[in-house]
């Protein structure tokens, strides 16, 4: 059960009412985690927004820890998935590319973002042993093929409480 503050009041919703079928809820918002697809970052982000989404902003350590289980419970094979930031070709302003929101929150990886790599301005999510990433945040050259988590706010038409 989940409880949401409305302007009408509170609203009891289930996981499985408020987000479509596939999708995984957290804190009134629904992601999709994509295993069968990989595709480049603009890839990425025209098929989220094709579907009434976008790839999914982490905002809050609470979010990054609900992606992180569900990516690792998925048990993926592609070690890295694309969010939804961006650094503003190659300046180091990153942001969120839909809301245009500047990072509040971030979980970079030791030495993050680093620019290794000519135009890495697009964000992924990574999992590197060897580099001692576990799924922490890593600039990448938007070309890479990743899979991805696209986000859309979940559907709040519970019950109204009081």
């Amino acid at each position: 059960m989940l409880l949401l503050l409305s302007s009408e009041g509170i609203r009891i919703c289930s996981e499985e009412n408020y987000c479509p079928p596939n999708w995984k809820g957290f804190n009134g918002d629904c992601y999709n985690f994509l295993s069968d697809l990989h595709m480049n970052w603009q890839h990425a982000r025209d098929y989220c927004r094709h579907r009434g989404s976008k790839l999914v902003e982490i905002e809050s350590a609470l979010e990054d820890k609900f992606i992180i289980q569900n990516v690792v419970a998925f048990n993926f094979t592609n070690n890295c998935f694309w969010l939804g930031g961006s650094n503003d070709e190659g300046r180091r302003n990153w942001s969120w590319v839909t809301s245009q929101k500047p990072f509040e929150y971030t979980n970079w990886g030791p030495g993050e973002p680093n620019h290794y790599l000519p135009n890495e301005n697009c964000l992924n999510l990574l999992n590197d042993p060897l580099y001692h990433y576990v799924y922490y945040w890593n600039d990448q050259y938007c070309t890479r093929s990743c899979h991805l988590i696209c986000e859309q706010p979940g559907n709040i038409e519970g019950s109204l409480v009081g």
